[in-house]
């Protein structure tokens, strides 16, 4: 399950990087892609709490699977958003 996770998440990653550096013009990217990391590396702590509330209560298979889907999905939503 982890393995397949990170897969998914390694993908999403650079689809979203993909994405963002597209939609971004360039005299702007560095400070875009500055603000998206620091929010991620903010919220990363952050969440670590919340998922470990979530796995005394659901347990790490189906947190992990839940997880998988929600990348998937938002992965197939950057695939289909059409720029403009």
């Amino acid at each position: 399950m982890i393995f397949f996770f990170a897969i998914v998440t390694s993908i999403h990653n650079v689809l979203g990087e993909a994405k963002e550096q597209t939609a971004t013009a360039d005299s702007y990217l560095g400070r875009v892609m500055t603000t998206i990391r620091t929010s991620t590396q903010i919220g990363g702590p952050l969440m670590s709490v919340v998922a470990g509330v979530l796995l005394d209560h659901a347990g790490q298979n189906l947190l992990i699977s839940g997880c998988t889907l929600l990348i998937l999905l938002g992965g197939i939503n950057m695939l289909l958003v059409k720029e403009g």
